[in-house]
């Protein structure tokens, strides 16, 4: 879809965003993105001049905020929560089920 590429294309060159990912289901992106604060996140979503809400090729937006990090990239980040028994331990194996 042509509006897609067009949103993609203006994401491309912000520094805050850190990954777009085109998706099936309700949305057709996920857009990864890392503010400051949270006047970054109002002008980014909300400025008349620059903002996402106001920009044409977008009819919608929905925003998550992220509490924790507990694994980016493959490694872990944030273990201190758990045990150390709990982080070394190595996952059961899947077993498949009879239905």
């Amino acid at each position: 879809n042509e509006l897609i590429f067009e949103v993609v294309k203006r994401f491309l060159n912000d520094p805050r965003i850190e990954d777009i990912y085109s998706v099936t289901g309700q949305n057709d992106l996920i857009v990864k993105i890392r503010f400051k604060n949270t006047k970054e996140i109002a002008d980014f979503f909300y400025t008349k001049t620059g903002g996402t809400r106001t920009a044409s090729g977008i009819s919608k937006t929905e925003t998550s905020l992220t509490l924790h990090t507990f694994k980016e990239y493959g490694i872990p980040v944030r273990t201190d929560l758990f045990s150390e028994e709990e982080t070394t331990k190595k996952p059961k194996p899947y077993k498949h089920q009879k239905v």
